[in-house]
């Protein structure tokens, strides 16, 4: 019964109308599903109707011992994906897809906040109820940013560990989505994936 109404709860959500779902809050759910699936099943990021964006010097750093990053972002969109690729000294390739307001500016209004919280929430009740999923218990709150997250329950199949998380500070002046492959843990390259 649990396990069919996460997929309930997200298809009444997603199918309200136009009257509650905004723009943003559309953005977001695509692009987070597109970051998400990316990285948890090790494929390169559907870029369709997606434009190249030049990366803000706020979200452009260096990881590791060699990075790459590339912007992309749907017209007129608010949001942006952010994808990185780094290495360690000793590792793979790790990925990350992040998803940041193009302006650095930008500020969240309550609502807007609300919204993208709820989609997180729902999305997340939905892929931990059908079992592939779990919360991500090593999560560490960062006051006075609200953050949350969940884990793919099996490794990637590149064998990494993949989380997938939002921050939103209360003031709405920070919001950072997204997935990635993690760092505290080595990604087992003797994986095999179930089929």
């Amino acid at each position: 019964m649990y396990k069919h109404l996460g997929s309930i709860l997200v298809a009444l959500f997603l199918s309200s109308g136009s009257s509650y779902a905004g723009s943003l809050q559309q953005d977001f759910a695509v692009l987070f599903e597109r970051c998400r699936i990316a990285v948890e099943q090790s494929i390169a990021l559907n870029t369709m109707n997606l434009q190249t964006r030049e990366v803000n010097e706020k979200q452009s750093r260096s990881w590791g011992t060699e990075s790459s990053q590339l912007g992309w972002a749907f017209t007129n969109s608010e949001l942006y994906i952010v994808t990185t690729a780094w290495t360690l000294r000793d590792g793979p390739t790790r990925n990350l897809c992040d998803i940041y307001p193009q302006d650095p500016d930008y500020r969240l209004s309550q609502d807007q906040q609300g919204r993208l919280l709820r989609h997180f929430l729902l999305r997340q009740t939905q892929l931990i109820g059908e079992g592939s999923h779990e919360i991500d218990r090593r999560l560490s709150p960062i006051p006075p940013v609200l953050n949350l997250g969940f884990l793919l329950s099996a490794h990637n199949p590149k064998g990494c560990t993949v989380t997938n998380n939002i921050a939103v500070s209360p003031d709405g002046t920070f919001l950072a989505a997204g997935s990635g492959e993690q760092a505290i843990k080595a990604c087992d390259t003797n994986y095999i994936p179930h089929r």
